[in-house]
């Protein structure tokens, strides 16, 4: 998961609310979108080949060491938020990935569109489901496109990620049907379904075969969550079942807090609250894992880190502190936890684009790895299929 901020005047620090850009299209955020009519578009998750991006491959050598710190802390944001909006261009010399082409466009004004649509998720849920029951009943493994990373950008372009080999794919351009902004975060499930919510509080399904996108009967702003860092985590070390998390929530919203731990249910999409952090900490993207943590990453703490979450009563507990080099004034950021490690995707002090860091779960040393991913990444999701342990 991830998310869009703005500086704050005065401290460098970031604490505002993903994609809260302004300006029209597909690249540009409304800070608080109205709750437009959703229009589910009726595309099927017909299997095509992805198109072809390029790798972002500026790899650098720096490593930052990160101290290990058991303490939370706790940062409280005191500035009003100004919008920044990143350059479209790709900077240095990495080339931006080529645009693929959109998928199609969703109906419009007609009640029966409406009514196919409708049907349309309620059948590809109905599949999701079903595989779910039957990986459940056999023990199957996770589809291999499960146990990869999957990052969503604010030009709303989804990739697929390896982390293994630093390479990245554009799979499409997401075109949800009603959404009246831009990606804010996003999260995978076991069946290598993402589910992104946009920063007008709509969650939507989306194939990552495609980029296809549905909307879903999720109802914004639930108990105060207007956005929210969402991560899929499973139900105990090794468990074939897992829990979608996310945190947010009123009063004050995703930046202001205190932040509320909570779950959402995607058979009913409601939204149960579970506990405020303790202490609070805000402003925080999600990733869980296989082996049933949940983690987050925190902008709004001084420095940045990463800490672990109790999923029971939202207590903050392990930390890695990030380096405030590399991390001062961040303004988006996304990360998933991938083979005992973790990967940060940040937009901070002077950059326009996206740069890639590997925190190791082991040392706590953070190293960045990719210079410039081409394009501002504001959610990044893995299910909990994913390597828990170090590769050979």
């Amino acid at each position: 998961m991830a998310m869009w901020q703005t500086k704050i005047a005065g401290l460098g620090l970031i604490l505002a609310a993903c994609s809260t850009t302004t300006t029209a299209g597909p690249s540009a955020a409304a800070d608080s979108g109205s709750d437009s009519a959703a229009l589910p578009d009726t595309a099927a998750d017909a299997a095509k080949d992805a198109s072809a991006a390029q790798d972002a491959s500026d790899v650098t050598a720096a490593t930052d060491t990160a101290p290990v710190d058991s303490a939370a802390v706790d940062a409280t944001p005191t500035g009003a938020d100004t919008a920044a909006t990143p350059d479209g261009a790709a900077d240095g010399d990495d080339a931006a990935p080529a645009d693929a082409a959109q998928v199609d466009a969703a109906p419009t004004d007609s009640a029966d569109a409406a009514d196919t649509a409708d049907a349309a998720y309620a059948a590809d849920a109905a599949d999701a489901a079903d595989a779910a029951s039957d990986a459940t009943t056999v023990n199957e493994d996770c589809p291999e496109r499960a146990k990869i990373v999957y990052v969503v950008t604010q030009e709303n372009k989804l990739f697929n990620f390896s982390p293994d080999t630093l390479k990245s794919n554009l799979i499409g351009t997401l075109n949800c049907p009603g959404e009246s902004g831009s990606p804010f975060s996003m999260s995978v499930d076991r069946n290598a379904t993402a589910w992104v919510v946009f920063n007008d509080g709509n969650l939507y399904r989306v194939s990552t075969i495609d980029a296809s996108c549905l909307a879903t009967p999720f109802v914004a702003n639930q108990s105060g969550f207007d956005v929210f860092g969402m991560g899929f985590s499973a139900d105990s070390p090794g468990a074939i079942t897992e829990q979608l998390y996310v945190l947010g929530g009123s009063p004050g919203g995703f930046t202001m807090g205190p932040n509320k731990l909570a779950t959402i249910d995607l058979n009913t999409f409601k939204l149960t609250s579970i506990a405020k952090l303790s202490p609070i900490v805000f402003g925080a993207d999600l990733s869980g894992n296989g082996n049933g943590e949940l983690w987050g990453f925190f902008a709004g703490t001084s420095p940045p880190s990463v800490r672990q979450l109790d999923k029971t009563n939202a207590n903050v507990g392990k930390a890695y502190l990030l380096p405030a080099a590399d991390f001062d004034g961040i303004a988006s950021w996304a990360f998933a936890s991938w083979g005992g490690d973790f990967y940060l995707f940040s937009l901070a002090g002077s950059q326009t684009k996206t740069a890639v860091f590997k925190l190791d779960g082991a040392t706590g040393v953070t190293t960045k790895v990719i210079n410039n991913f081409g394009y501002v990444v504001v959610g990044a999701g893995v299910s909990s299929c994913a390597p828990t342990g170090k590769t050979p």
